[in-house]
């Protein structure tokens, strides 16, 4: 069996498409693999960064990029044989430094014995204070801009591993700093996102809650946030909110941040003519307002499904129309699916199906060989679609939820 084959987002898809990897430059791949971060797909980015390095062998920002993608992945591990390698090779700056922090971060965290939680956290400290230069801190006033705009960062890492470890006062002294560094920045028209997001953080860790709420309360409706930068965000303020006592203080910060809303779906097949009756033809406009009020009550915008014709057809079509992203997941070859999953004698499916396979924000096949009698690709195709929606919802802090449809 194949290795699973994507099409991404109509955008992206054509941009990859295009794309002579023979000839492109690595500015091309790292603008591709940039964008796929960005909506939070990490291991298409991670494949992009890879295909660049293939061509560009040395190229430092790819490499970081290729290490950023596999930790968001959830592969830390190999993001930091990545990061350590540019650092033997006489990398010492701010942004390879603070990547391999956190990754060790995101080490620390996973472990569950206190040995290799105390050792993860003490390296992801020490990389994030290589990539933090008390120079721009202690001489504020003098700092260049280009200094301070790259302390930030991780100044108030810095600040975080210490608190979660519970020193509360080393950490709250790093809040401050970088609460300072963010202010500073301000009053000299520098205030995009990541510096918000820092400010709010600084107020969360130094108790100030109702003022970080607000502040990322902002900074999460504004236009230049992005779905895997809000997920980051939100992932690491509800981390801090945590360790407070006060049950309130967590709930005012998870109601600072909107949701993707991941949702999965799965459900029965329009009936054909012989059919035991599950699904009859008749019953498709009441089973379409039910998924329309079920996407609606989970403020659903992102669907992973199959495309047969009935529950999942519907669910593609209304999930499309409310500008939500769409998943396609298909077992085996296109027209092998289409006779045994699409067509029927009543009703337009096949054309519907093709239509939620061009809006679609991508489409992934199991195998692209025939059926072949073989019942278990459905299955496993199945199995594949949740594993898929189970890692989106890792890669941005959500939890999925679960769309069935049946004649229970």
């Amino acid at each position: 069996m194949s290795q699973l084959e994507k099409r991404l987002s109509p955008n992206l898809r054509l941009e990859w498409k295009l794309l002579n990897q023979q000839k492109a430059s690595s500015i091309e791949f790292l603008s591709l693999c940039e964008k796929m971060i960005e909506v939070g797909e990490f291991l298409l980015a991670h494949d992009v960064a890879k295909a660049g390095l293939a061509k560009h062998k040395k190229d430092r920002k790819l490499s970081q990029k290729a290490a950023h993608a596999l930790s968001k992945a959830g592969s830390p591990m190999m993001a930091t044989k990545i990061l350590e390698e540019l650092v033997a090779g006489g990398d010492r700056g701010v942004e390879t430094h603070s990547l391999l922090a956190s990754a060790y971060k995101d080490l620390w965290e996973y472990s569950t014995d206190l040995q290799s939680k105390k050792k993860y956290g003490e390296l992801a400290i020490a990389r994030y204070e290589e990539a933090y230069s008390t120079n721009s801190f202690d001489n504020l006033r003098t700092s260049q801009q280009q200094d301070l705009e790259t302390q930030y960062y991780p100044c108030i890492n810095i600040a975080f591993m210490h608190f979660m470890s519970g020193d509360v006062e080393k950490g709250r002294e790093s809040a401050d700093k970088a609460r300072q560094i963010c202010e500073k920045l301000k009053e000299r028209g520098t205030y995009h996102y990541w510096i918000q997001v820092t400010e709010a953080e600084a107020h969360l860790l130094l108790g100030s809650i109702d003022e970080a709420a607000g502040v990322y309360m902002e900074a999460a409706s504004s236009k230049e946030a992005q779905t895997s930068q809000i997920a980051s965000t939100r992932k690491q303020a509800l981390q801090i909110a945590g360790v407070y006592e006060d049950a309130e203080v967590r709930e005012k910060i998870s109601l600072a941040f909107p949701k993707l809303g991941i949702v999965a779906c799965s459900g029965h097949l329009i009936d054909g003519p012989g059919d035991s009756r599950r699904f009859p033809p008749e019953a498709e406009a009441e089973a379409k307002r039910k998924i329309e009020e079920a996407l609606e009550e989970m403020d659903a915008n992102c669907g992973y499904s199959s495309a047969a014709c009935g529950t999942d057809i519907l669910f593609l079509e209304t999930m499309a129309e409310r500008g939500g992203e769409t998943h396609v997941f298909l077992p085996f070859a296109k027209q092998e699916f289409i006779e045994t999953s699409v067509r029927r004698s009543d009703g337009n499916w096949v054309d519907r199906f093709e239509k939620v396979l061009d809006q679609a924000t991508s489409v992934h096949y199991v195998t692209r060989e025939g059926y072949n009698g073989e019942d278990s690709l459905f299955s496993f195709c199945n199995e594949i679609m949740l594993g898929f929606t189970a890692m989106r919802g890792r890669g941005l802090d959500e939890t999925p939820k679960l769309l069935t449809f049946w004649d229970g």
